[in-house]
């Protein structure tokens, strides 16, 4: 296949698409196959293989290309689609000038609205808002006095008496337990 992709405005794209003469024999072929199929003809049994010349005689040229395109098209734009890696985001519109002969090549046009190129800006002159955080001093007093009591180690101390907040270990000696008492 031959592909010529001209960028319309409207985020939209035109692409000519020739398929080449063997791709077109198949699709002459599976189309006569299928007509085939689906009619009687004198002196074949149904679901047989019927001679494409005699499938011709039958419909006609231009029933059988008709068919051959229609089957095929949508195929041949999804291939042309997928080699080129572009996005349509809608179905096409497609049409073409003339109906091929089996053995000739054939061109179509389909137009299709595809995803929009991202435009994108200087980023070195892009501003972001940084939220001002207030903290009153309360609070991150008692924060920093939980880290410090989770991470505090107790040690004796002989050089002074005992005052509030100091840690004192007692042990009491009774008749009939030993405990200790933190107070």
């Amino acid at each position: 296949m031959d592909i010529r992709i001209e960028e319309l405005p409207d985020d939209q794209i035109k692409l000519e698409i020739v398929v080449d003469a063997d791709a077109i024999g198949h699709a002459f072929e599976h189309a006569a196959d299928e007509l085939a199929g689906s009619m009687s003809f004198p002196g074949f049994r149904r679901g047989k293989k019927v001679p494409m010349p005699v499938v011709v005689a039958r419909v006609g040229h231009e029933a059988l290309a008709n068919e051959a395109i229609r089957s095929h098209m949508p195929e041949w734009f999804w291939r042309a689609v997928s080699e080129n890696e572009l996005r349509p985001v809608a179905d096409p519109q497609l049409d073409w000038d003339v109906v091929p002969n089996q053995g000739e090549s054939f061109t179509f046009r389909a137009t299709v609205d595809v995803l929009p190129s991202p435009k994108l800006g200087d980023w070195k002159e892009l501003e972001v808002p940084r939220p001002e955080i207030e903290l009153p001093e309360e609070a991150i007093e008692s924060e920093l006095n939980r880290v410090r009591d989770s991470v505090a180690e107790l040690s004796p101390v002989d050089t002074r008496p005992v005052v509030k907040g100091d840690t004192v270990v007692v042990d009491l000696v009774g008749d009939e337990k030993t405990h200790d008492y933190v107070i």
